[in-house]
């Protein structure tokens, strides 16, 4: 059996070495990566109020009742001038689709123009 010496990288591994001032400092440095991804192209973008029910009676049928908690969130951003994007990620379209597959939305530090009304991640 051949064990392998040095680094490693593979699907669920990967090796680094860093240079950091001191000790204190590498305990105390976040990891953060950037990435963009077009909401845009993986969703339905919602312009009006009409267009939002339009969406919500197709996907959810015509008892409020049945509509997604944040339907009223929704409707109250469009009625303040912005505009409304749903969609969905898929981790078949690789590594970045997956990660927001796995944590959401919410977990994102997204521009303050952008308002996160539903995002959980989690499989």
């Amino acid at each position: 059996m051949k064990i392998r010496k040095g680094f490693i990288s593979n699907s669920s591994s990967s090796s680094f070495v860093v240079a950091v001032d001191d000790e204190e400092v590498a305990k105390k440095t976040p990891i953060t990566f950037k990435f963009y991804a077009d909401l845009g192209s993986c969703s339905d973008i919602i312009k009006t109020s009409e267009e939002l029910g339009k969406y919500f009676r197709h996907d959810y049928g015509e008892d409020i009742e049945e509509w997604p908690h944040w339907a009223e969130a929704a409707a109250s951003a469009l009625d303040s001038g912005k505009v409304i994007i749903i969609g969905s990620f898929s981790d078949d379209n690789g590594p970045e689709e997956a990660l927001l597959c796995e944590f959401g939305l919410d977990e994102m530090h997204l521009p303050e123009s952008v308002k996160v009304l539903q995002g959980a991640g989690g499989y």
